[in-house]
């Protein structure tokens, strides 16, 4: 089944509660822009209770679901852009597919701070249980998590020192592999975590 079916299973007042949270989880699972747990999070944030509040419920499926439309039309958008660039010979892509960087759409910098908790925490429970899971380059691994700390203790507060090392980071991580001679394990996930950071921390 896909979103749309399980957004309207979420709105049948027929079926139990937990079925219809069931559901709404089901919605995560296939579009979950900061993740499965930054994004539930967020919701319950925004929206309340919607393990035992069904208004909570309604309003968190609608939330997803805004969201969810406003991505699917930047989609749309870039790939009528993409197929122009194509007839007029341009092959390469001048920016990333939105696919390629999955923010919330409509309520980009509330729901960054979920994000950047989300991946903070994914990241170095990751690499305490496995020491080599990052492969990026230690000095950008040490300053994504000095930002992550300073934009969670401070409520996204980002020092213009870390925010200048961040935009150098951002940089080394989109580097090449190979230029690096090194395996580049960890460092899509080290991006997401700098995007959320980013729109967290955004004046």
């Amino acid at each position: 089944m896909g979103f749309r079916g399980y957004a309207r299973q979420v709105r049948d007042p027929a079926r139990p509660h937990r079925r219809r949270v069931r559901a709404l989880r089901q919605c995560v699972g296939l579009y979950r822009p900061i993740g499965f747990h930054g994004t539930l999070s967020f919701l319950r944030s925004r929206c309340g209770p919607l393990e035992t509040d069904e208004a909570a419920l309604l309003r968190a499926i609608a939330v997803l679901e805004e969201s969810r439309d406003l991505w699917l039309a930047d989609l749309r958008a870039y790939a009528g852009e993409r197929a122009g660039a194509k007839r007029r010979g341009r092959r390469s892509p001048a920016s990333p597919a939105p696919g390629a960087s999955a923010h919330w759409y409509g309520l980009r910098q509330e729901a960054a701070p979920h994000g950047v908790l989300f991946w903070h925490r994914r990241l170095w429970q990751r690499r305490r249980r496995r020491p080599t899971f990052i492969a990026a380059p230690a000095e950008a691994v040490n300053v994504l998590r000095a930002c992550a700390e300073a934009v969670l203790s401070t409520g996204g507060h980002l020092p213009p020192d870390l925010r200048g090392s961040l935009a150098a980071s951002i940089v080394l991580l989109r580097a090449d592999p190979e230029e690096r001679g090194r395996a580049d394990f960890g460092a899509g996930e080290l991006l997401a975590l700098a995007r959320e950071i980013e729109a967290a921390s955004s004046p």
